[in-house]
């Protein structure tokens, strides 16, 4: 989240056919995109960034799944 808004930052779909995939293997890439700038033009920092996290969405049989995992909160002061 940058200043109070979601803002996805990075992307990635990964179709498997005939087996599974295991997401530990799978690379995400570079981040597209450019820089993000607050209202004024400046480019942000860290300060206005409150939450990193990233979504993980899979179908096991018909049943669709998905996972948060959180990985930086400025209040907890945690990431990893």
């Amino acid at each position: 989240m940058i200043n109070g808004r979601d803002e996805v930052v990075q992307g990635k779909s990964v179709t498997v056919t005939g087996g599974e995939e295991n997401i530990a293997q799978t690379s995400i890439g570079t981040i597209e995109g450019g820089t993000y700038f607050k209202e004024n033009g400046d480019p942000i920092t860290l300060k206005d960034v409150s939450d990193i996290y990233m979504i993980i969405q899979w179908q096991d049989g018909n049943q669709d799944m998905e996972e948060r995992v959180d990985l930086y909160n400025q209040k907890e002061k945690f990431s990893f």
